[in-house]
């Protein structure tokens, strides 16, 4: 079960890879500063998925990022899901069904 029998209201999808053209940290950065507006008990049924790896060579070690951002997260604020399992078309169209939106932040990428 992706949410581990959470109950999420509100889910958003990073699927790509963890380079730093792709700007990840920032993704958790943003999606930490948009779950701090939100009272406890709507932010803990927010989560943020990343279809990804956690650490990249060409990336950044993505797990370091979300404890300097959340903290310990006694409180359960912050639900950051990682998923770096290789998925057939259909589970891709399942993780794209299960979530509200998906978000893709990058930086340098050509056009042509």
């Amino acid at each position: 079960d992706l949410f581990k029998d959470k109950k999420i209201d509100f889910a958003v999808l990073y699927n790509s890879r963890n380079i730093r053209r792709k700007q990840v940290p920032d993704t958790i950065w943003s999606y930490v500063q948009f779950v701090d507006q939100l009272p406890l008990e709507k932010a803990k049924k927010c989560a943020l998925v990343l279809k990804t790896h956690k650490v990249d060579d060409n990336g950044t070690d993505l797990p370091a990022v979300v404890e300097m951002l959340c903290g310990e997260n006694p409180e359960g604020r912050y639900n950051i899901i990682f998923h770096d399992q290789k998925l057939e078309t259909e589970q891709m169209g399942w993780l794209y069904n299960c979530t509200d939106v998906q978000i893709q932040l990058t930086s340098n990428e050509g056009w042509g």
